[in-house]
């Protein structure tokens, strides 16, 4: 019986005769696993325990090397060794051991493989599993779901519940941009299509353009908009919660620690951590972009907010407009949603309300970072319906305001004659 799992060994155990334990498979690991060791290894058998030097070298001719194309299906596997050339003089040549073309959901193509089965991992380097119907590629195996590649189905249920989509269904139908190597729902893609992180859960899928844009694609309603430039203010931004508050990020910009690059974000209408103010009607920064929304037939735009008296203590909202200070709101419409962006950066001139010049600032890589520059991004989605509602809230607390600013100064004035 075979027992292991992705990136691990792989082992075989006997009960047929001298129970034994023998280790078949180790995985090669450059920045992530790129093929696997075969050099079998005799662990135990009952009832003796082998012993090995700590450290062994590997032969060149039982290295598996996986080379995979931009989905990371792997489409060749080729050993440590090289061969001789075709003549005299010639290059030396990889020893290919298998290859494989995929039809679009990761069936193998008919007459287009070699030697499939001698790898363990296959479409988007998944394990295939051919216990099942008798045949490589005919079923994968990952750490949540059990995928057949002919149906287009997984024969578990989808551990993210997504509404738009049955519970069995499999990369989104759209195997061109999605890739799901674990089998739950991948969301920030790389423009090779392959997974950066989890920043939009299952509600928001981010793919990097390679002209530095980012693409927004809502995965119920399948809406989608552009950020431009959007790949610098999102992709190698280190994600907090909310736990992380305003003081906190003064603090690590302060004292030169944590990340330089952060980011918040919020597609479940979260209301803590920095959307509890983001997300009021009454926000000095995202009031404005929802006016525009609703006032423009434009898909996306620009909310500037640049008077630093807004924020001083006695005029701002809470601490997070005191924090974030002069910044624009970039918002986008996506389908029946409003998709919203604040980028903001601390540093040694904004700290002093631009009194020194921009030359002053520095970032943590070039001078010892007490008072670096860093950089926070603020993304969140709202519903069209949250928008107005919002919109109508704040129009009648300031229609309120206004009515009793009259109120006062009509108080104020003296009757009769003077």
């Amino acid at each position: 019986m075979l027992c292991g799992i992705e990136g691990m060994a792989m082992y075989r155990h006997t009960n047929t005769g001298p129970k034994s334990l023998k280790v078949t498979e180790r995985p090669i690991y450059g920045s992530k696993r790129i093929g696997s060791y075969t050099g079998q290894k005799e662990l135990a058998v009952a009832p003796t325990i082998t012993n090995y030097p700590y450290t062994q070298s590997m032969l060149a001719p039982l290295k598996r090397y996986e080379l995979t194309d931009h989905l990371g299906n792997v489409a060749t596997v080729v050993t440590g060794r090289l061969l001789d050339g075709a003549g005299a003089g010639s290059a030396k040549q990889a020893e290919v051991v298998s290859a494989q073309g995929y039809e679009a959901f990761g069936s193998l193509l008919p007459g287009r493989n070699y030697s499939s089965g001698t790898s363990r991992h296959l479409f988007q380097g998944q394990l295939h599993d051919d216990e099942i119907y008798g045949a490589t590629g005919t079923s994968y195996t990952a750490e949540f779901w059990q995928y057949d590649p002919r149906a287009v189905k997984r024969w578990n249920l989808d551990p993210v519940n997504v509404p738009s989509h049955s519970p069995y269904h499999a990369l989104e139908l759209n195997p061109i941009w999605k890739v799901d190597p674990k089998g739950n729902s991948a969301t920030h893609y790389d423009t090779n299509g392959k997974k950066i992180d989890d920043l939009g859960g299952d509600k928001i899928d981010f793919f990097a353009q390679k002209n530095g844009d980012t693409k927004v694609v809502d995965n119920e309603t399948k809406a989608s908009t552009m950020i431009p430039n959007g790949e610098s203010l999102i992709q190698g931004f280190s994600q907090r919660d909310a736990s992380v508050g305003p003081r906190q990020i003064y603090k690590e910009w302060d004292g030169g620690y944590g990340p330089s690059k952060s980011i918040f974000a919020s597609f479940n209408g979260e209301k803590s951590g920095p959307f509890e103010s983001l997300r009021s009607p009454s926000s000095l920064y995202t009031k404005g972009a929802r006016q525009r929304i609703l006032g423009s037939e434009d898909l996306s735009g620009r909310a500037d907010v640049d008077t630093y008296g807004k924020f001083n203590p006695l005029i701002a909202n809470d601490m997070w407009e005191q924090m974030i200070g002069r910044a624009g709101v970039q918002w986008f419409k996506l389908g029946d949603k409003a998709l919203f962006m604040v980028n903001d950066r601390k540093s040694l001139s904004s700290f002093v309300y631009h009194i020194i010049p921009e030359s002053w600032n520095f970032e943590r890589s070039t001078r010892p970072s007490y008072g670096a520059n860093t950089y926070q991004t603020y993304i969140w989605t709202e519903s069209m319906t949250e928008v107005k509602n919002s919109t109508t809230i704040f129009d009648n607390r300031k229609e309120q305001q206004e009515r009793m600013m009259m109120l006062n100064r009509a108080r104020s004035v003296p009757f009769g004659p003077k």
